[in-house]
Formats: structure tokens, C-alpha cells, sequence
């Protein structure tokens, strides 16, 4: 106790009086959040800026105390409690708006800034920010961030992992980093979108920078009253299969109405079996027309009613109504406990009928909300007696019988409430344990100190288990708000490792669950114990695997979360086969064999490539992954495909175009493949529309390094059960892992694509009028400015400006028109029209002469804001060759047509100069053979590359992956 509070005294002198509390009476106000968890802090301090943020980090390190960030304590996860003591850091004082720019259609906050207070700043802009929790009024950012937040918007416009394009975070050894930015694929690890929804475990965020969109001019709502909750969940699938998108589709189902009604008094029909609340938007004459088609399929699926709001008063009664389910609930109970899971859509109507029958046998009464439209439910089960120790647990016991049914349908432990303390007990039901020590690896890259958070996320061991992936091993040495003294000296403890024992985590690669204590680690030789393999086997399990059975593979268990489908096929080489020397190539034909090929790699000392071996690389092994191709799951149902990562990109959409599907992805290399793509990250200008590649790409199945086999996540849009690691391998050029397949959404094609084209004769005025265009921006999805490409029956003009719009007929030729008549008013040419040509397809035709002339090719990324000044700075140095700009991304591809390696040199470095000083960069995409290793790839060191190398080295301890270039610098 004396030594706990000298630790506290010394706190209270680090900051100033009024920013750091330890009496009882005002601790207990952070005792919980909404949810059931309860902790009670050391203390609670309240920084003001970020430099205080760095002071109590670095503290916390000295002291060894855990740090528990807090925003408002909406969560309902237990993620901002302090469950084993330690210092609450509350950002209440930390909720400035510190930057908006209606072009660039951005802000910068500080991390308790309100959702509502974002939106209501957007708005003075005609914009908006589309995450919209039903905490909304209450919530902030941060929060959201850290839990990568959804709403009912997010089937049209996604969760809030797709609109942070940047942090500035305080690492565990109070260094201040900035990953990301105002500008858009900064090359290396995607570290924005491990930190978010990572729950406050990895750092304390002190700004983000988040994209804002076009706030759609008009809206219609409707109500659509069923007999059968199946009638509604078969409706909700025609609408989309038809290629139309609202902004929301929720359900009610006939329990939850009869608990809303009575509070609301909303005109809810008390005898519906199901209720849809569906929202459109987009150009006002667009809505009518997508109104009208929606009721004609939702009259094919036997609606019983349909109800339209005719005006902001009506609307605003109906949403009334679903926002109310939280106050009519506590009318009849004085508690209750929501459960948040994700299910495949097409499950979301058989997940109903399991989850009545859990509740029947325990006796519990509950009512349902659902986002019908990406499968997110939420069983609000009635606590009437919150005192009754015997009612809690059947409450307890329900809640994990839901969580386990919804992983057996292949679904998320968590849509959009995040794991915290309520649901780590049940990450082991979602992920083997090659997954969870991946995760920990992210972890412990990020904060070897073990200060963040500690406990939350990750399970604890069983007791047939020699690992653990929270901090119950760990001693109490001081008091419980103190983390291991152990820690400080030596990386993150392995999970089971004993204490004391000497950590060579840089020499050799983490104890395999369940290997025995001091025995040799030749993770090298074998590969990974299977689930149930008997201690002290022999570990040649994939030789003898069975061909018929997929769980003798990889467990019975995995292969039930996997669905049953077994997409994990047995190793076909011979293990004992000679491995592949420098200059040869491996080509496994399944994950397996992948991951074992390069565990025996790096035991033999080897580096390999992913993709082909250029000239002077001849050193290396060339792994290639056209024995990893083909369609593994088509799901029409659910708008996902999965695929082998060596399946060629135009394959895939063949296929996809027989069923009348598509991806909205686009590459430049004719030949590319999925893998390939995913790894190098490269994103076409119809993101704007669609978003980037790391929005459409679900979940990969990659091979480590080290001989793990991980799962990177579910083919779901909402699921927060861990790290997003997925988002790390997009853009990771080869260097973590191999990607063996990918499952990525896909879209309907849009029914209209027409474009506008502009012959322009002189640079500044071309940027001039794509500046005043791109407010219109709502179904566009290119807006570029080339030099460089000549369109045929169009006269020759030194630049080219093209707006590309497609979506609905009445929607396309509305936005199109407000562009014609904008540059009628500024003075600007008639422009051309092409149904045809698109942006997207100009930027392929353009960098795909650059690639295949093997010329030099790099990629400006500045802030969009800030585009148009850097066109115009580097005027001069663009003259000379061809470019395209993206003018809506701030990306700007550059073919300048050198030979000479000197003047390259002294060109490609006035580029950077001022791409570094916006915030910005420049990068090499491609190069002449002459040029190899004679320009930098980067040109600078990204604030958080220390954590990327931690992660690199923990995932291929042996350091056998290298890419075609220096990926790191």
C-alpha cells in the first residue's frame, strides 16, 4: 500500500492540479461503461494536449502501470474499465475540431470530439461522416475508432475503419508517431487499420484524420410491414441482388415491436411479424424511381403494408421508433443485456430461430434489432432482477450459447461492440491459436512494455493449455494496476513462457502451443502441432492427413468454423523433397505446403520472393502461386467470393460477369493476379465510388513465415473480434507473409457508366475547373486530369479532364448535367461524352504502357487539398513527360520518360521534397532494369516503421521474404 501510493504521488505532480483524481467518490464514476463490466481505476487523469498524453505514457512506463484509454463510456464491451485497477486517461478535455476542408472533404480531430459534433460541423459543408452509432449524440471518435463503430448506414457506406486515413498515436515508450495521413496508400504496413478497432490495446491516440462524403441531397423513407421475419430477410436479399444499395435496411421483428410500440407510440402494427425500415438517398430524381422498384420486390415477397414518409416529421416518427428500443426496454425491466454478433446475411433469418429457442429454454424474454442489411443482430435480453445471481447466469449462459450458434453459421462473435472484457472468453471459439499468437505478435510489436489496456481482447488459457494470451500469468508484484516489473527490460512475455526463464524471441521463433518446456524449438523442421495432435508425436501430420477427411488436416473444430467446406486441402509434395535452391521456384498447391516450404527455408538459411525473380535477383528462391488459383466459394447470397491469391483478376471477373457480378477493382498489368494485387495495393481512380482495395478485401488465408497457417478474418462486412489483420497484408509487397487466397466483395454492375471528356490546352486552368467539379461528386467515380493520352474523334489538346459517373440511369444523367452546367457558368469547354471510355479505364491504358515499356513509374500521394498546388508548384517538372492525377485521391502517377539515372535522381527528389513537406510522398511503383537499386524506392522513413520491422521480425523471425524491392527502409 505505501508503495502504491508513492506511485500516485508522483502522478499528481506530473500534471496540473485539477487533471489527476484518486478519491473514491470520483473513481467510481469510471467504475463501468454502458455494458455489466465493472473495475475500479487507481486513478483517473485528464490530459489537455498531447505532449501531457507523452508525459503519463512515459510515467507509466517508469512505474510499469497499466494506462485504460477513455472516451465517453458508451461501449458496451467493458473496454474502458479497469478491470484490474491501473489509471484511467480520460481525453474528455481533448475534443477539438482541428481542421475541415470541404474539397478535400477531410477532417482532422482531436479523439473526444462527438460524432454528433463531427457531423454537425460536415454539415455547415454539405458533408457528413457516415459511421453513425445509435451512441451517436454521445460517443466520440476515438471511441469509435477504437472499436471501429458501424450503424445502420453501414451497409451503403461501410464502418469507420473505411473513413480513417490517419492517426498520431503514443506508443509505449511515449514516442509520438503518425501513421497514415491526409493523403491516401502511403506505402508500408497498413498500421492505421490495426489500431483501429484494436480497443485502445496497442496506444493512445491523440488526432485523426477521417474522409468526409458529399451529404446526398435528398432522402426517402419507408416501412415495410411482414407476417414472417423469413418473408422480410428474403425481400432484403432481392433488393440488393437486384444492384439496387439503400442507405439502410433494418428489421424489427414482432417482439421487440410489441416492447417499442406502447413507448414510442410510432403506429407500429402490434401483429407484424417483422418490420424492414428501408432508406434511400442519392440526387432527388433518382428516388422515385428506386422507391418504386424496391416496392415492386418487396410486393414479390408477400408485404403485408408499406408505409412511406412524406416528410421530415414522418421520418423522423419512424426512426423514432427503432431508436427508442433502448427506453421502451427499461420500462419493463430495470436492465437488460444486448448481444452483439454478425451472421452471413443469407443465416440471418435461421440465426432468429436458434436464438428464440436459447432463450426459450432459459426463460428469458427478449426482442430483436438487426441491420438486415449486413447481418448484424442485437438480442436485448430483459434483466428484471439484476440482483439474481441464479437469472445472471442463465442471462451469461444464453449470451454464449447465441455467440457460439453464430460461429457455427460462420459469423463474428462481434459486429460493431468489440471484444473487451464481455467477449474474450469466446475469441478461441472464432480463432485457432495460430491466430490468436498472430495477434499477440501485433500486440507485442506495438507495446512491449504490456502497458495498454492489458487483458482485454485476448482469452484466457484453459487449464489444458501451456499458453495464455491475456495477463493472468503475470505476478502482482506491486499492486493489481501494475503490470509485470519483468517487462521493462526484455520484448513483451511470450504467453505461457516462465517467468524469470530467458526470452530469446529475437533468436527463435515463439514455443509452439504446447511444446514441452526446454525442449529444442525446430519450428524449421515441422510444422505446427494440429489441434488434438497427442503430446510428444511425431509432428508429419500433413504426409498422413487423410485425402477425405479436411479435419484430420486442421481440426475438427477449425474445419467447422471454415463452414465445413474443408478449403484447406492436404499437402500433394513430398515433405522429404530437396528444397528449392537460389534461382529455383517453389509452387505450392496449398496452404500447408506453403507455409512448411517456408518454415524449411528459413531453417536452411534461404530467402525467397513472392511473384518473379528480375535480373540481379537471381539469389533468391522464386515462389510462385499459380498452383493456388481457381474460384474456392461463390456466394451470391452474400456478395462474397473466395479465391486462390494466384487467380488472374480478368478470370475472376469473367466469372463474376456470367452471374452478372462484378469487382470494383481494375489493375494496369493485364496479367495481375489477385495475390498480386492485394499485395501491392495498388487502387484505381473508381474508389472514389467504391472505396480502396483494403475495403473490399474480407478476409486472406496466409502461410507465415515462421510455418503458421492464419485466417485473417470472416466474410463479413461488420466484424470487430480482434485485430483487423487483414488490412496489414494489403499493400505488405510479400514481405509478411503468402497470401494463399482472398475473399473480397463484389458489386452488381452499375445499369449506366458515361463519361465527359474536356480537351484542355493549359495546366492551371484545367486544375481550376476539376476543383470546381468535385463538390458535384456524388456518383462519380473518376474524376482525372492526364497529359499524355490522345482520345480518338476528339481534337488534340495538351491535357485531358474526365468525370466518369455510373450508378442509376435518372442518378448519372442528374449528376452529369450539374457538371455540364457548371462549366457552362465558369467558362469551360463543351465537353465530350463517352459511354465507352471511363477514368478508370484511361489510368489503366496509361500505366499500363508505362509497365510494360518498363519505364520509370512513380506515384505522388499528397493530401487532395493540397493537389491542385502541387500540380501547379511542379509544373515544370512535369512538363517533360506524361502524368495522371487522380484529382478526388490527391494520387498523382508520373511517367517522366528519363534514361539518364543522374537527372532521375535529381527530378525524383524535386517530386519529394514537396510531397514530404505536404505530408505527403513519393514512390517508385516501377523502374527500367537500369535503374534497379540506383533510386530510392521510398525516399524517406515513415514515423512508424520501428513497429512494421517488430511485426516483420516476429512473423519471419528467419528473414526469408524479401520483395521484388527494398520494402522497408
Amino acid at each position: 500500500m505505501a508503495e502504491k501510493e508513492a506511485v500516485l504521488r508522483s502522478l499528481k505532480i506530473l500534471l496540473p492540479k485539477g487533471q489527476v483524481f484518486t478519491d473514491k467518490a470520483s473513481l467510481i464514476a469510471y467504475e463501468a461503461d454502458a455494458g455489466i463490466d465493472k473495475g475500479l481505476p487507481d486513478a483517473v487523469v485528464l490530459p489537455r494536449n498531447t505532449e501531457e498524453v507523452q508525459r503519463i505514457v512515459r510515467w507509466a512506463g517508469e512505474q510499469r502501470v497499466a494506462l485504460i484509454a477513455r472516451g465517453a463510456g458508451t461501449g458496451l464491451s467493458g473496454g474502458a474499465v479497469a478491470e484490474r485497477g491501473g489509471i484511467i486517461v480520460d481525453f474528455a478535455r481533448m475534443n477539438r475540431l482541428l481542421a475541415i476542408d470541404s474539397y478535400e472533404r477531410s477532417a482532422v480531430v482531436e479523439p473526444a470530439l462527438s460524432n454528433l459534433r463531427l457531423d454537425e460541423q460536415a454539415s455547415m459543408l454539405g458533408l457528413y461522416f457516415p459511421p453513425d452509432p445509435s451512441s451517436q449524440r454521445a460517443s466520440t471518435i476515438g471511441g469509435n475508432v477504437a472499436e471501429n463503430a458501424g450503424g445502420p448506414h453501414c451497409f451503403k457506406y461501410g464502418v469507420t475503419t473505411n473513413y480513417v486515413t490517419g492517426l498520431k498515436v503514443v506508443l509505449a515508450d511515449g514516442q509520438l508517431v503518425r501513421v497514415g495521413g491526409r493523403a491516401l496508400d502511403y506505402p508500408g504496413y497498413d498500421l492505421v487499420g490495426l489500431i483501429t478497432g484494436s480497443e485502445g490495446t496497442l496506444g493512445l491516440i491523440t488526432a485523426i484524420s477521417v474522409r468526409l462524403l458529399r451529404h446526398p441531397p435528398a432522402v426517402k423513407t419507408m416501412l415495410a410491414v411482414f407476417e414472417t421475419t423469413k418473408q422480410a430477410g428474403h425481400a432484403v436479399s432481392a433488393i440488393i441482388s437486384a444492384g439496387l444499395v439503400p442507405a439502410t435496411m433494418e428489421m424489427m421483428e414482432q417482439k421487440i415491436i410489441r416492447i417499442i410500440e406502447p413507448f414510442a407510440k410510432a403506429g407500429l402494427p402490434l401483429d407484424a411479424g417483422a418490420i424492414l425500415i428501408i432508406e434511400v438517398d442519392g440526387h432527388p430524381q433518382s428516388l422515385d424511381m428506386q422507391i418504386a422498384e424496391i416496392a415492386q420486390i418487396l410486393r414479390k415477397y408477400a408485404v403485408r403494408e408499406i408505409k412511406f414518409a412524406h416528410s421530415a416529421q414522418e421520418r423522423n416518427r419512424i426512426w423514432l421508433a427503432r431508436k427508442s428500443a433502448a427506453g421502451a426496454v427499461t420500462r419493463l425491466a430495470p436492465s437488460y443485456y444486448t448481444v452483439d454478433v454478425t451472421v452471413p446475411r443469407s443465416s440471418l433469418t435461421e440465426m432468429l430461430v436458434q436464438v428464440d429457442a436459447i432463450c426459450e429454454r432459459h426463460a428469458l424474454q427478449t426482442g430483436y434489432l438487426m441491420h438486415a442489411g449486413d447481418g448484424n443482430l442485437h438480442p436485448l435480453i430483459l434483466v428484471p432482477e439484476p440482483e439474481n445471481s441464479e437469472l445472471m447466469h442463465h442471462v451469461h449462459e444464453a449470451g454464449w450459447e447465441i455467440v457460439k450458434c453464430c460461429v457455427a453459421m460462420g459469423g463474428s462473435i462481434t459486429g460493431e461492440h468489440g471484444v473487451g472484457i464481455e467477449k474474450r472468453a469466446y475469441m478461441s471459439l472464432m480463432h485457432n491459436t495460430a491466430e490468436l499468437m498472430a495477434m499477440w505478435d501485433v500486440k507485442a510489436a506495438f507495446d512491449p512494455l504490456g502497458l495498454f489496456n492489458p487483458g482485454k481482447i485476448f482469452p484466457s488459457a484453459t487449464k489444458h493449455e501451456h499458453i495464455s494470451y491475456s495477463h493472468d500469468d503475470l505476478p502482482d508484484t506491486a499492486y493489481n494496476g501494475r503490470v509485470s516489473l519483468h517487462w521493462g527490460a526484455s520484448p513483451l512475455t511470450p504467453p505461457g513462457h516462465p517467468q524469470g526463464m530467458p526470452l530469446h524471441w529475437g533468436a527463435s521463433p515463439l514455443t509452439p502451443p504446447g511444446h514441452p518446456q526446454g525442449m529444442p524449438l525446430h519450428w524449421g523442421a515441422s510444422p505446427l502441432p494440429p489441434p488434438g495432435h497427442p503430446q510428444g508425436m511425431p509432428l508429419q501430420w500433413y504426409e498422413h492427413a487423410s485425402q477425405d477427411d479436411p479435419s484430420s488436416i486442421v481440426g475438427a473444430s477449425l474445419v467447422g468454423a471454415l463452414g465445413g467446406e474443408g478449403r484447406c486441402p492436404p499437402m500433394q509434395a513430398d515433405p522429404n523433397s530437396p528444397l528449392p535452391g537460389p534461382g529455383e521456384t517453389f509452387t505450392p498447391t496449398s496452404v500447408q505446403e506453403a507455409a512448411q516450404g517456408l518454415r524449411a527455408l528459413g531453417n536452411a538459411g534461404l530467402r525467397a520472393q513472392i511473384g518473379a525473380v528480375h535480373a540481379g535477383q537471381q539469389k533468391y528462391v522464386q515462389i510462385s502461386t499459380s498452383g493456388l488459383s481457381g474460384i474456392k466459394t461463390y456466394a451470391p447470397d452474400d456478395l462474397y467470393i473466395t479465391v486462390g491469391a494466384g487467380t488472374k483478376l480478368v478470370d475472376i471477373q469473367s466469372f463474376l460477369a456470367e452471374h452478372g457480378k462484378q469487382l470494383a477493382l481494375a489493375s494496369p498489368w493485364p496479367a495481375t493476379t489477385i495475390g498480386g494485387l492485394v499485395a501491392a495495393n495498388v487502387n484505381a481512380p473508381q474508389r472514389m465510388l467504391y472505396g480502396a482495395l483494403r475495403d473490399m478485401v474480407l478476409y486472406t488465408t496466409v502461410a507465415l513465415a515462421d510455418g503458421r497457417v492464419i485466417r485473417t478474418g470472416r466474410p463479413l462486412v461488420k466484424n470487430v473480434a480482434g485485430y483487423d489483420l487483414t488490412k496489414v497484408f494489403v499493400g505488405s509487397h510479400g514481405t509478411l507473409g503468402l497470401i494463399a487466397d482472398v475473399t473480397l466483395k463484389f458489386v452488381v454492375p452499375a445499369r449506366t457508366r458515361r463519361t465527359l471528356l474536356m480537351p484542355i490546352d493549359d495546366l492551371r486552368q484545367g486544375l481550376i475547373w476539376s476543383q470546381q467539379l468535385l463538390p458535384i461528386a456524388l456518383v462519380a467515380s473518376a474524376i482525372i486530369l492526364c497529359k499524355g493520352y490522345q482520345v480518338s474523334n476528339m481534337p488534340a489538346s495538351n491535357y485531358l479532364l474526365a468525370y466518369t459517373a455510373e450508378g442509376l440511369s435518372s442518378a448519372v444523367e442528374a449528376e452529369l448535367a450539374h457538371v455540364r452546367q457548371t462549366l457552362e457558368v465558369v467558362g469551360g469547354p463543351e465537353p465530350y461524352e463517352s459511354d465507352t471510355l471511363s477514368g478508370t479505364a484511361i489510368w489503366c491504358a496509361m500505366l499500363g504502357e508505362a509497365i510494360m515499356h518498363q519505364d520509370l513509374l512513380v506515384r505522388v500521394g499528397v493530401p487532395a487539398g493540397d493537389l491542385l498546388s502541387y500540380l501547379q508548384d511542379q509544373s515544370i517538372q512535369l512538363h517533360a513527360g506524361s502524368f495522371i492525377a487522380d484529382m478526388s485521391s490527391g494520387l498523382v502517377y508520373v511517367m517522366p520518360g528519363m534514361s539518364e539515372v543522374g537527372d532521375t535522381h535529381t527530378w525524383l527528389s524535386g517530386l519529394r521534397q514537396l510531397a514530404l513537406a505536404m505530408g505527403g510522398y513519393a514512390l517508385v511503383m516501377s523502374e527500367p532494369e537500369a535503374f534497379a537499386g540506383k533510386l530510392a524506392r521510398w525516399g524517406y522513413e515513415p514515423e512508424g516503421w520501428r513497429v512494421m520491422e517488430a511485426l516483420r521480425r516476429r512473423w519471419d523471425p528467419a528473414g526469408v521474404l524479401v520483395s521484388a524491392a527494398p520494402f522497408l527502409p
